[in-house]
């Protein structure tokens, strides 16, 4: 298996190529679009984990990830954002638009257009509060001082990862994804997470 490591948008775009048999993606807006585009493709759920919101001073509990929104708009609080069509993209934008907020245009609000490791990184320079999977900042958290600010429901924060292929795939992409979902593949990814955070981060969807 060779993995590369990607957006959503560039997951499906090299699917859609022949670039790639296999795309693991967590963005459901497109990949609804893909589906559309290609009625024989297969998808199935793999595993799934789930979105945090880290920030500079993570001391305040916020009822939930919408309050929490609505204050870093009502006060004008630096907001650094992926903006690169990655799934964790997609829900940012699902919890404005929840909110009625077009943030697009404020000041105060940074668009990087690159990863979640670069993202993080620039909101600890502008101590700046941004939207992460908890995987992606379990991997950089020694490197910034951003911490997950606490919040007292964490409705609409699950993060379902999908697997998507071709109807006409290869015998070994249908295999891999079919393991993927089979006892040995949860052992799989349940050893990862012990080896490489020591909890449960990826879990069965």
């Amino acid at each position: 298996v060779k993995v590369v490591g990607l957006s959503s948008a560039e997951a499906l775009a090299y699917l859609d190529a022949g670039t790639a048999d296999i795309a693991i993606t967590h963005n459901p807006v497109l990949l609804a679009a893909y589906e559309s585009s290609n009625p024989e493709a297969i998808s199935a759920g793999v595993f799934a984990s789930e979105f945090i919101v880290v920030g500079p001073d993570a001391t305040a509990t916020h009822p939930s990830v919408g309050e929490l929104f609505r204050s870093v708009a009502d006060q004008g609080l630096p907001f650094v954002s992926r903006d690169d069509g990655s799934g964790t993209h997609a829900r940012e934008i699902a919890i404005w638009d929840g909110l009625d907020v077009d943030p697009s245009d404020e000041p105060w609000y940074v668009r990087t257009g690159t990863g979640m490791g670069a993202t993080l990184q620039v909101a600890d320079q502008r101590r700046a509060v941004t939207l992460s999977e908890l995987g992606a900042y379990l991997t950089a958290a020694s490197t910034v001082s951003l911490a997950p600010i606490p919040l007292e429901a964490t409705d609409g924060l699950g993060n379902p990862y999908v697997a998507t292929f071709g109807g006409d795939a290869n015998d070994a992409s249908r295999a891999f994804v079919d393991w993927l979902s089979s006892d040995a593949g949860v052992e799989a990814i349940d050893r990862a997470n012990r080896v490489l955070f020591g909890v449960a981060v990826y879990r069965s969807p």
